[in-house]
């Protein structure tokens, strides 16, 4: 099934129990899978860490922790939306 930029392709997809990272995946959900690892890790402080961290080098350049903390907490606060970190 397309949507939500991936395929699904159940006959390639593994039936188990999975853990990503602490989160536990029960087995045999099929798409839906894919759809909490996608959530989990999107809304991951590690990943919000990460992005900022990156953003705002690329941005500003090096040395600019104090942004860096600010943009990662506008990241936390409104779940990810790239266009109100930047601002």
């Amino acid at each position: 099934r397309r949507g939500k930029g991936y395929v699904f392709v159940a006959g390639g997809h593994a039936q188990t129990r999975k853990t990503v990272m602490k989160l536990d995946v029960p087995a045999n959900g099929g798409e839906r899978d894919g759809e909490l690892a996608i959530s989990y890790l999107a809304n991951h402080p590690r990943t919000a860490r990460f992005i900022t961290q990156k953003l705002t080098y690329f941005l500003a350049g090096p040395g600019n922790a104090p942004l860096a903390a600010e943009a990662m907490a506008v990241f936390v606060s409104t779940k990810g939306d790239l266009t109100q970190v930047v601002r």
